[in-house]
């Protein structure tokens, strides 16, 4: 067995542990460094007990240089007899559709089209590994490259050799090792010419800034990586400190803010890097600053909230924060449609479904009535005061109830932030209202001109049920 391909077997072992039996895809572009993996998985298949498929993702982007890059690994697996597939997408159009950069669109493809083919090898409850050609160079560009432009400590903690299904068997190998183990094969392999265009932040690490580090220190490269492997190791502690505190105080998928406070700066973001991640379907969606934002939410008054990627909204309210949908949010704040009462004689009622209630209305003659099973879901109006201009709808701007028998005013807003109302729950609160004036907000409390006193003869009954839940 050559040397490298020894060193990359124990990285395995140590590190991957591949499942006996299971079935690896290798990305192979064509380049050294797919062309080495190719060759050291030929090597080690029957050590590691594994199937191996030879997997080519050609872009559309370098014209003929990539319809040469997909004849030649075709070649490839043709001459070591191994199973492969070459597939093209485009990734120009796929940029243009998305607005992103040439890199990242090819990317999103190139790892689409590997989750495709694990669906076709995924039987018989046989593991899959998708497995590609980083190396430790590429992993430094990695690192420096999140390092400028601003990340957390995850950021700058570098590649894994195994993450989910994805593996990088490579990651132990400087590129001089990886050149000089395909010189001692014998192998060819083409070059991709994007690869000497510094117009590439990537490139421009490679070619400049790495030259210059190991020229200042030849041991740059390692130190870097063992440094990230330390920070890697922080960033796993802080990462379980703050899923063992979103398991122990998370209710109803609310963070206790009180809660939070208690913990150290680092560990509340932790807290809320890991909460955002759970609601936003991409992680790399959540930005640096707007951690930073959900941060200062916490300091905020009740009621306050910021935007959040993929049509997410993050809200402070009664002391707890939470994710709502801004879809969501904006079919609350759109008008409801309202219901006109009709004027009821002593002894009927009327049903009505509104907003997931079952609303009970019945006219009862004021001697008629036991006030003593009164509850926050039943409740008793003046229907003498009310009877010919009701209406059941939600909130409006301008509402507003009296408060006292001096007709002093509180405007509905008001009330509702003085109750601590979840301001994206206040849009579903039905009301009893006559034009502007809020005679009954249900659940809560009626306006002091509609209740009942001395000189009420007829009275309108209000009994509410819940038809589902939240």
């Amino acid at each position: 067995m050559h040397y490298i391909e020894e060193k990359v077997y124990k990285y395995i072992n140590n590190n991957i542990h591949l499942k006996r039996g299971s079935d690896v895809i290798l990305g192979v572009s064509g380049g050294s460094d797919s062309v080495a993996l190719l060759l050291i998985f030929l090597a080690l298949k029957s050590f590691l007990n594994i199937n191996i498929t030879l997997f080519h993702v050609e872009h559309g982007i370098r014209g003929k240089e990539s319809i040469r890059d997909a004849e030649f690994t075709k070649d490839l697996a043709k001459k070591y007899n191994i199973d492969y597939e070459i597939v093209h997408v485009d990734a120009l159009a796929y940029k243009k559709e998305h607005g992103m950069s040439e890199e990242e669109a090819a990317r999103n493809l190139r790892y689409n089209a590997f989750k495709e083919k694990e669906k076709k090898l995924l039987y018989d409850n046989k593991k899959v590994y998708i497995a590609v050609a980083h190396h430790k160079e590429d992993n430094v560009e990695t690192v420096l490259l999140q390092l400028i432009r601003g990340t957390g400590l995850r950021g700058i903690s570098g590649m894994k050799a195994k993450r989910d299904n994805i593996i990088r068997p490579l990651l132990c190998l400087s590129k001089d090792e990886i050149l000089n183990y395909l010189r001692d094969k014998g192998q060819d392999y083409k070059e991709d010419s994007t690869n000497k265009d510094d117009r590439f932040n990537r490139n421009k690490i490679r070619h400049k800034i790495l030259p210059i580090l190991t020229e200042i220190n030849d041991k740059a490269i390692d130190h870097i990586l063992n440094t990230a492997e330390k920070v890697s190791e922080a960033e796993e502690y802080f990462s379980n400190k703050a899923i063992a505190f979103i398991e122990k105080n998370i209710k109803n998928k609310k963070i206790n803010v009180k809660a939070l406070l208690k913990e150290d700066k680092i560990i509340q973001e932790y807290i809320i890097l890991n909460f955002l991640r759970q609601g936003i379907t991409h992680g790399k969606d959540i930005s640096k600053k707007q951690i930073e934002e959900a941060m200062s939410l916490i300091e905020k008054e009740n009621g306050k909230s910021i935007n959040l990627s993929g049509n997410l909204i993050l809200v402070k309210t009664n002391d707890e924060i939470y994710l709502k949908k801004k879809k969501e949010i904006d079919e609350l704040s759109s008008t409801s449609e309202e219901i006109k009462i009709k004027p009821l004689k002593i002894g009927e009622e009327e049903i009505l479904n509104y907003l997931g209630y079952e609303i009970k209305l019945k006219c009862l003659n004021v001697l008629n009535i036991d006030f003593i099973h009164k509850n926050r879901y039943t409740e008793y109006l003046d229907y003498d005061v009310i009877k010919h201009n009701l209406y059941l709808r939600t909130g409006r701007k301008g509402d507003y109830f009296f408060i006292d028998k001096d007709k002093h005013t509180q405007t509905l807003k008001k009330y509702f932030v003085n109750e601590k109302v979840d301001r994206f729950k206040r849009h579903t609160i039905p009301l009893l209202a006559s034009e502007k004036r809020v005679n009954y907000i249900i659940g809560y409390r009626i306006c002091e001109s509609v209740k009942i006193t001395e000189k009420t003869e007829t009275v309108l009954k209000i009994t509410v049920r819940r038809i589902f839940d939240e």
